[in-house]
């Protein structure tokens, strides 16, 4: 192997591994100006189905940004169980019934969780406080 070869390779996975690290970025989308706000406060504004705001919430990890303007139809997908692991991510697309993530029951039972709705992700929210793990994964539906 050439000299200093290895120690590139190493470089380049490390720099491949940070990037699982990296926040996602949220705005609310306000006459034509984006104002960055924490993610937490998206949820509220896409829970009824329809966004009440235009959003806009960037994935540093895949450089993907999603924007769901204001009134556009938005499925909200809940997960529960006593592990739920979500293998999409926000920006991906996901097509109707396609498989998103699986879930193990307290009785150590595996499940699929597939998509209901076909669009891309815009937010994956973890909801604390629950004796399960709970997720809530929101899709601008196309």
């Amino acid at each position: 192997m050439e000299k200093g070869k290895a120690t590139r390779k190493v470089k380049e996975d490390l720099k491949e591994i940070r990037k699982g690290y990296l926040p996602t970025d949220c705005f609310i989308v306000e006459a034509g100006r984006e104002r960055k706000v924490e993610c937490r406060e998206i949820p509220p504004l896409l829970i009824e189905g329809k966004a009440r705001k235009t959003v806009k919430v960037c994935n540093r990890r895949n450089g993907k940004c999603v924007t769901v303007k204001e009134g556009e139809e938005v499925a909200v997908l809940e997960f529960k169980g006593a592990e739920v692991y979500i293998t999409k991510d926000e920006g991906d697309y996901v097509k109707k019934w396609e498989k998103i993530g699986y879930t193990i029951s307290g009785k150590g039972e595996g499940k699929t969780l597939k998509t209901y709705a076909q669009g891309e992700i815009v937010l994956i929210e973890e909801v604390l406080g629950e004796r399960e793990d709970h997720y809530r994964v929101y899709v601008r539906r196309r």
